[in-house]
């Protein structure tokens, strides 16, 4: 569990991570031109929206394969899913 410190809302860390490397995968994605489908759940706890940058293509599949592992969480001991967020956070 971590504490946002500007809201002090308390997160799970995977959670965190997953929105972090989403975010960044939305970025990439207007970045290149192509129209996101908004969850309205994300768009509701993100209100900026996420950085338009482009990624390299191993960045975004080095995150969609973090994003996997993250889905996979709740399935996976407790020791994998700390390796998996300490490596990203």
């Amino acid at each position: 569990m971590v504490k946002d410190p500007k809201s002090g809302e308390i997160l799970r860390a995977d959670h965190m991570v997953e929105q972090w490397l989403q975010d960044r995968l939305d970025g990439n994605q207007k970045a290149h031109g192509q129209v996101l489908v908004e969850d309205a759940k994300r768009k509701k706890k993100t209100q900026a929206g996420p950085e338009v940058v482009k990624l390299d293509d191993s960045v975004v599949k080095e995150y969609e394969e973090v994003l996997a592992k993250v889905s996979l969480f709740p399935l996976q001991p407790h020791s994998s899913s700390n390796a998996v967020v300490s490596n990203h956070c």
